[in-house]
């Protein structure tokens, strides 16, 4: 085992008795290694394949110890729970009906650490402080990322990977141009575009909520170095997100006239990058054609069409359960043949979290994903009405810039499927969590003078 690493595990074990006496520091240090998917770097880049389990035993360990501790209460996540029961039950429903029963069960094996450090890390958010704290551990982690990213871009640092928290890989540009495109921990740069979006949403709430112009100024620059990462992996799926999040967030700040500071820079960003405003007309072009039912040309959205396809067909021939959790790859090159789609040299998936949803579980599993994002939304605006008639801005700008962050991410999920479920999951659980730090606030008074809870 490295050095390093072994120095890195004595240093958590000799943090474990300041997280036990500050509960904020230990959710900001847990959310901030969720962020940064160390776990998932131990794994790939180090061959530690037990950074998951070392994770959740440390978070459950340090939510069992809580409540000797501070007299945490497991209490506020019924909403929560639901929708995960939903979610499961629809998933084992589609491994009952599937052709092979035990690759369902396999995936959701695989899978489950996800879920399982997401129920957690809900369990210790009990207060406003510390979900404040997981907040910002989200978004430093969005941050160390992305300056990563733009260091490694400006001076052309291919061969540095910073312990494996900024790779890089070949990717289509335009047409027949290839370039290195940063993928940040993981191994695909539209998922590291899709990951930095909730961060960035959550940077945006601090330019709202700090208070000093210092403070507002750094978190502006923490904006655009972020920005500036989610550009640079040249995801158009990651733009197209970017702007509906930062439109959604203006909306709700009532900051409209923001839109006239940012978009010049913006598109002049996009149309000096190399290839990326191509790359965006392209795409739209393409799109244009393949609604108007001729032919695509570009292969990379030829291919993602196809897939999309596949998916729909699946969905079609079997909505009562889908094909089986996880096994749409299997499926797609029988499929794409008897079809005629665009041939793939490898499995494929369907490119977008919703098809895959309804491809492998169908109906019910559809639903259910539905069903478990909108019950988070639901959460997350009782929380924020909580916050407002409590007249606390903080919480309640902080809860509006983690909608917006997790508006932008699923929007970016209509284009890409489940690959990284822990980079979902976590903003997830914040959703759920806000509520749940709302029940422990005193009742607040209506002008019935009648007392009303967050739940």
């Amino acid at each position: 085992m490295p050095l390093s690493l072994i120095l890195a595990a004595a240093v958590v074990l000799g943090l474990v008795p300041v997280l036990l006496r500050r509960p904020d520091w230990a959710v900001f240090s847990m959310t901030l290694i969720l962020g940064l998917n160390l776990n998932h770097v131990l794994a790939v880049e180090h061959g530690v394949g037990i950074g998951s389990l070392a994770l959740f035993a440390g978070m459950a360990g340090l939510a069992v110890a809580n409540t000797v501790v501070h007299g945490d209460r497991p209490t506020g996540m019924s909403r929560y729970l639901l929708a995960v029961t939903i979610w499961l039950l629809a998933v084992l429903n589609s491994a009952v009906w599937s052709w092979a029963p035990e690759s369902p069960l396999t995936y959701l094996r695989e899978f489950a650490p996800n879920v399982l450090l997401s129920a957690a890390l809900l369990l210790l958010i009990t207060d406003r402080t510390r979900f404040l704290y997981a907040c910002y551990g989200l978004a430093s982690a969005a941050l160390i990322l992305a300056a990563l990213t733009v260091v490694q871009s400006a001076f052309g640092l291919w061969d540095q990977t910073f312990l494996g928290l900024a790779k890089h890989a070949m990717g289509n540009i335009i047409d027949e141009v290839d370039s290195l495109r940063p993928t940040g921990p993981i191994e695909d740069p539209n998922y590291f575009a899709q990951m930095l979006l909730p961060g960035l949403g959550l940077w945006l709430g601090v330019t709202i909520v700090a208070r000093s112009l210092t403070f507002r100024l750094a978190a502006g620059l923490a904006v655009l170095i972020v920005t500036a990462a989610v550009l640079l992996t040249s995801s158009r799926g990651g733009v197209v997100a970017l702007g509906l999040m930062v439109l959604f967030w203006l909306v709700r700040e009532r900051r409209l006239g923001v839109i006239a500071f940012l978009a010049p820079p913006l598109l002049a960003t996009l149309l000096l990058m190399p290839g990326y405003a191509e790359r965006l007309v392209t795409t739209a072009s393409s799109a244009i054609a393949a609604f108007s039912g001729e032919d695509v040309n570009e292969a990379s959205v030829s291919g993602r069409l196809a897939e999309m396809g596949a998916a729909a067909q699946a969905f079609s021939e079997h909505p009562g359960a889908g094909l089986g959790y996880g096994t749409f790859q299997d499926f797609y090159q029988a499929q794409s043949v008897r079809l005629d789609l665009k041939l793939r040299s490898a499995d494929r998936s369907a490119h977008s979290l919703y098809l895959e949803a309804a491809a492998e579980q169908g109906l019910p599993g559809l639903l259910a994903l539905l069903v478990l994002i909108g019950l988070a939304y639901r959460a997350a605006f009782l929380a924020r009405t909580a916050a407002l008639r409590a007249g606390d801005t903080r919480l309640r700008a902080m809860i509006d810039a983690l909608i917006a962050g997790a508006t932008g991410l699923f929007a970016a999920s209509l284009f890409l499927h489940d690959a990284y479920g822990q980079n979902v999951w976590i903003p997830l659980t914040l959703l759920f969590a806000s509520e749940r730090v709302t029940l422990f606030f005193p009742s607040f008074v209506t002008p019935n003078r009648k007392p009303v809870h967050a739940g």
